[in-house]
């Protein structure tokens, strides 16, 4: 409780190395938080900022991979980042498709200059069936992906005061 106001106040002063220090209490204990006055005397963008930090922190989407944090200066930078990074992931996973398209398009070329009664190479065996699985994968981590990435920028646009966007520093 005493840590949740002292985040509160820390946002409004904007003393930003004990706002993080707090915030961590408020992450781990957000359920009780928000079940607290206290948490009525958040500001609607601390609020969503408090939400998007646990969601993006529980999930493996944004930090998969990093040791160090990532410090953001705002949401509208760090939804920038993060439809880049969607971007990046789509044109990877369209150059894969495209690539595993040719071999597969090679190997009916192969077959089909072979003649009918030669050895006829199984288009979809060896790395295509291993590649396809692969794509699968990448296509659901896209899709989920997006989805994450319309949850937040919905959670920041309802913070009217700063029209969508979380204007204070905050880390990842």
């Amino acid at each position: 409780d005493n840590c949740a106001s002292i985040c509160n106040l820390a946002d409004q002063l904007d003393e930003l190395s004990l706002f993080m220090s707090a915030m961590s209490y408020v992450l781990e204990r957000l359920e009780d938080v928000q079940k607290d006055d206290v948490w009525n005397d958040f500001s609607p963008s601390l609020r969503n900022h408090v939400i998007t930090l646990r969601n993006a922190t529980k999930s493996s989407i944004v930090r998969q991979g990093q040791t160090n944090k990532a410090l953001f200066t705002s949401s509208h930078e760090f939804l920038a980042l993060f439809s880049d990074h969607v971007y990046e992931q789509r044109e990877r996973l369209r150059e894969a498709v495209e690539r595993q398209n040719e071999i597969i398009k090679e190997r009916k070329q192969r077959n089909k200059a072979r003649g009918f009664f030669s050895r006829q190479d199984d288009v979809m065996g060896g790395s295509v069936v291993d590649a396809q699985k692969k794509i699968g994968k990448q296509e659901a981590r896209i899709q989920t992906l997006e989805v994450f990435y319309r949850e937040q920028k919905a959670i920041f646009a309802k913070d009217v005061t700063a029209e969508g966007r979380y204007e204070r520093p905050f880390t990842l």
